[in-house]
């Protein structure tokens, strides 16, 4: 055998440590793939397939459409300010901001505080001289009282 330079057996255990040596390369690269989308430090391709298998099926859509609001936000978030505040009537059930006002909303607004602050202060000064005429030591009478 040795003679001719061609060993048989000595052929066969190369053919075997080949074969041995092509599957852990192959599973080498297949643990390092996992490891490397594990890990993803750096993109690795996954590895390409000697063909794919493409199937039309009827039941599913052709488009996946996401949803509008992202999954991790609560349901609260997700509501107009018109539910959260509550529906007004007339004018207050429209919500404007100051700078999608006109000038006549603004002054209309305007008037409207300045007109409950009337009343409310007209309200006090009613209040203070009911006290007044009942407890005379007390209220508007008191010169000692400090005024707001």
């Amino acid at each position: 055998k040795k003679s001719t330079g061609f060993d048989r057996d000595a052929h066969e255990k190369e053919t075997e440590e080949d074969a041995a040596k092509e599957e852990m390369k192959k599973l080498f690269a297949n643990l390092c793939s996992h490891l490397d989308a594990l890990s993803n430090y750096h993109f690795a391709p996954r590895p390409v397939a000697d063909e794919a298998d493409v199937q039309n099926r009827e039941d599913v859509p052709a488009i996946a459409m996401e949803e509008v609001l992202p999954l991790h936000m609560s349901k609260s978030r997700g509501v107009a300010p018109e539910e959260v505040y509550g529906a007004g009537k007339g004018r207050a059930s429209v919500l404007k901001g100051e700078s999608e006002m006109d000038q006549t909303e603004r002054k209309r607004l305007r008037n409207a505080k300045k007109s409950s602050r009337r009343k409310a202060r007209k309200q006090k000064e009613a209040d203070e001289k009911l006290i007044s005429k009942l407890q005379p030591g007390l209220g508007l009478n008191n010169p000692y009282e400090k005024r707001k």
